[in-house]
């Protein structure tokens, strides 16, 4: 997760069964869009250090180095998923003056190489299937943003699954269904028929969500391996403040 202290957010680990929060980087440049390594070992974030976009890892324990792995001239690049078996990093940026993506080789030195690229549309926040043979993303080519699904590596194969709206795809840990939200924050959920070939049934709504942007490039919820629950951004309002007192004099208390 991304926090803020100070001026510029830094990445911050919450363990929700102690509910600690654990400070993961410490720098004055912005540290945001954490994802995680299949191993649950490190972490990928995009950084702003140097004054370019840039990717770094980090070991999810805090400890040890920040790694540099890319620096952009492109004005941005954000991490989006790591291939399940830990040779890929997937990312976005404006590489062609829109939004593109690219993965960059983690196992071996290697050069970025683009997965979905064009000059005209966007395609953000992109996610692996289990298997690593698809890649579901979000891109507005059909004139409004709709979550499509493409084989990778190779482009033998592209699928809408969402129809009148859909952002921020998410798989579920077995494949078996791939979730997304509508321009109006309904939760959708896909079944997967196949992997093998892909093919996709008909979305099915399961919750709204409470409205908190209306941009394909923020990740809102997570689901977990089994898609029974949900973790859900909701903004807070109507908040009470605390009343804070303020007791002078006090040591004199003290002396009676």
């Amino acid at each position: 997760m991304g926090r803020r202290v100070g001026t510029s957010p830094d990445i911050w680990l919450l363990d929700l069964a102690r509910l600690v929060l654990t400070r993961i980087t410490v720098d004055d440049a912005i540290d945001n869009d954490p994802v995680w390594s299949p191993d649950g070992k490190t972490l990928a974030f995009y950084s702003t250090r140097g004054g370019s976009a840039a990717l770094y890892q980090k070991s999810a324990s805090g400890l040890g180095q920040d790694e540099l792995l890319l620096k952009s001239d492109a004005g941005i690049v954000v991490p989006n998923d790591w291939s399940p078996d830990g040779k890929f990093l997937l990312y976005q940026t404006t590489g062609s003056g829109s939004m593109d993506l690219y993965v960059l080789p983690m196992t071996e030195k290697g050069k970025p190489a683009a997965v979905q690229t064009d000059p005209i549309f966007n395609k953000f926040r992109g996610r692996f299937s289990p298997d690593g043979k698809w890649i579901a993303f979000a891109t507005n080519e059909s004139g409004t943003f709709e979550v499509n699904v493409r084989s990778f590596p190779g482009n033998e194969r592209k699928v809408q699954v969402s129809a009148g709206g859909g952002m921020q795809p998410q798989w579920r840990r077995d494949g078996r269904e791939l979730y997304f939200i509508t321009a109006d924050g309904m939760l959708m959920a896909v079944p997967i028929k196949s992997l093998n070939p892909f093919e996709p049934g008909s979305p099915a709504p399961l919750f709204q969500i409470p409205a908190i942007g209306d941009s394909p490039d923020s990740g809102v919820y997570a689901a977990t391996a089994d898609g029974s629950r949900f973790l859900v951004i909701q903004r807070v309002s109507g908040a009470q403040a605390v009343p804070l007192t303020v007791v002078q004099n006090w040591t004199s208390v003290l002396r009676k």
